[in-house]
């Protein structure tokens, strides 16, 4: 009988414990299924360094979220090396690019990026009028055949420690010959 216990609260114990995923937030909006979309570059048999600049991050609650990861949805043959945030002055200079961070993003571009963990993002309701929201830039590598179908963002509300989980995003990256357009 003691036993049978120690084996019920080891196995509580560890599912307490486990890897599992953060729960479900709705403070972030990514972008939903009806705006899908694919963007697609050309593939190199060798791993390349890539940029994918496409994704919005808008903050839909009341208080700032720190962004701690970004995760691929059904990634293949594609590696994330490190996800940033750009802010509105300077997230038009990402897309989608071969090379990292791209032949024509200047250096006052590049030291603008915050790095994800850590990133701070403002509400929505606090950007200034005129001013677009801020985006997510993810550096990848990746060969010819690379994909992925979407990511999510793992998120903290400014004044918690729990850790929420966006829904996915429904943009799409592609490389070479898994491009479906």
């Amino acid at each position: 009988m003691r036993t049978g216990l120690a084996l019920l609260l080891a196995a509580a114990v560890t599912s307490a414990c486990g890897g599992s995923s953060p729960s479900h937030g709705d403070d972030i909006v990514l972008t939903g299924e009806s705006d899908a979309g694919e963007l697609c570059l050309p593939g190199s048999t060798e791993p390349q360094d890539m940029s994918f600049g496409m994704e919005t991050v808008t903050v839909a609650g009341t208080e700032p979220v720190e962004l701690v990861a970004v995760n691929l949805v059904d990634a293949e043959g594609l590696d994330l090396v490190q996800a940033y945030v750009a802010p509105e002055p300077v997230r038009g200079d990402f897309g989608g690019l071969t090379g990292w961070p791209g032949h024509a993003v200047s250096k006052r571009t590049q030291e603008a990026l915050l790095p994800v963990p850590g990133a701070v993002v403002l509400p929505a309701a606090d950007v200034r009028e005129g001013e677009k929201q801020p985006g997510l830039v993810l550096h990848l590598r990746g060969a010819d055949g690379a994909r992925f179908e979407g990511l999510t963002v793992d998120y903290r509300v400014e004044g918690s420690a729990d850790v929420l989980r966006t829904d996915r995003s429904y943009l799409r990256f592609a490389v070479g010959t898994a491009c479906t357009g």
